[in-house]
């Protein structure tokens, strides 16, 4: 502003545009990451941003919002039976279980089974879950040709115990692999 002086009489004040260019500090957890003119939010994967113009309270309003999606992804994990396939009899040829971790948010589904042997005709196996038998994933026969068994899915929960089992064998199965593939949403 500019004028002043005795202010008994009338006077005429004029306002200066500031030449200079103004700049906006911009901050990250409090700490500055720049000092620019504009400002520029992008919108990335599952988030909107919305801008409003609020003159009364001189600013412009940003909404950022996060939309709630869910994620799913595959996993694995493989049984190996080194040497000859046998039913277990007690502790002898006892498959040890694998266990199941499914943390709050999450859904866990065992989605199918790939399997087979190296050498001799097949092993029947099923898959147990806290020691029942798993609906679909009975009577598995696994021979020399790498076959996926996928019937409906089985839904787990955290802590659940899943164990191999075989049944019957025949033609002296040896060096077996077998892949359980889970489907996780988060």
């Amino acid at each position: 502003m500019s004028g002043g002086g005795d202010l008994s009489t009338d006077r005429t004040l004029t306002v200066t545009n500031d030449s200079t260019t103004q700049k906006v500090r911009v901050s990250k957890g409090g700490t500055l990451v720049g000092a620019r003119q504009e400002v520029n939010f992008i919108e990335g994967n599952d988030v909107t941003i919305t801008t409003a113009d609020n003159a009364g309270s001189n600013r412009i309003d940003v909404t950022i919002a996060a939309s709630s999606t869910t994620k799913t992804f595959r996993h694995s994990q493989t049984w190996t039976i080194g040497g000859f396939v046998n039913v277990a009899q007690g502790d002898i040829d006892y498959i040890n279980p694998i266990f199941v971790s499914v943390t709050a948010g999450q859904a866990v589904k065992l989605v199918s089974v790939r399997h087979r042997i190296n050498s001799g005709t097949s092993a029947t196996v099923k898959l147990q879950n806290n020691g029942a038998d798993i609906t679909g994933f009975t009577g598995i026969s696994v021979t020399t040709t790498a076959t996926t068994t996928d019937p409906a899915d089985a839904t787990l929960a955290d802590g659940d115990m899943l164990q191999l089992v075989v049944t019957a064998t025949s033609g002296s199965p040896q060096n077996m692999s077998f892949s359980l593939f889970f489907e996780t949403v988060v």
